[in-house]
């Protein structure tokens, strides 16, 4: 492997902070910064409350205000209009079925509505999982996208210059790399 982990814990009290420390065999920090990450009051999953204050969520969590790698991946897409997503729809449903397996996401009002296609959806409970997390937690802009979750990227051929964010990609395609 590539020395990469991930961690799940279940706590059952809530904290009022979780203090995260990455350290290499010498005793040095990894990550930005050098330091631990400390994440004050961290929600409970159970727990339907989303913040309408994005600066405070984002403090609280110790998220950075550019990502340099999203910034990189959205970077060909300085606007995505309705008709990009519609472009990528109705291509998409054009293609080999065998092969297309996406989500179409719409948020409105932080209620997420997903139109799953192709004959593959078992990925979809990630993606579902990740973005009702999140919506818990704060308020999700109104936004359209689609979500490939086949196990080929999909921008890079029949949707190519299109976006597309993905779990999977290459040097070759344009799909954009999403959580997981």
């Amino acid at each position: 492997g590539d020395g990469s982990f991930q961690v799940f814990f279940h706590y059952g009290l809530q904290p009022e902070k979780l203090i995260i420390e990455v350290r290499t065999k010498d005793g040095s920090f990894v990550g930005k910064g050098n330091k631990a990450r400390v994440i004050k009051h961290p929600e409970v999953e159970q727990c339907y409350c989303p913040t309408k204050h994005s600066d405070a969520w984002k403090e609280a969590y110790t998220c950075f205000d550019h990502e340099p790698q999203i910034d990189k991946d959205f970077a060909p897409f300085p606007e995505i209009s309705r008709g990009m997503v519609d472009d990528v729809l109705r291509i998409l449903q054009e293609t080999d079925k065998a092969k297309a397996c996406f989500v179409h996401y719409v948020i409105r009002g932080n209620i997420i509505y997903a139109q799953a296609y192709g004959k593959w959806q078992g990925f979809q409970k990630f993606t579902d999982e990740v973005l009702l997390s999140l919506a818990r937690k704060v308020r999700i802009p109104d936004v359209d996208f689609i979500f490939n979750i086949g196990d080929w990227p999909l921008a890079g051929g029949t949707a190519a210059g299109l976006p597309v964010i993905s779990f999977c990609g290459s040097n070759e395609t344009g799909d954009i790399l999403g959580p997981t």
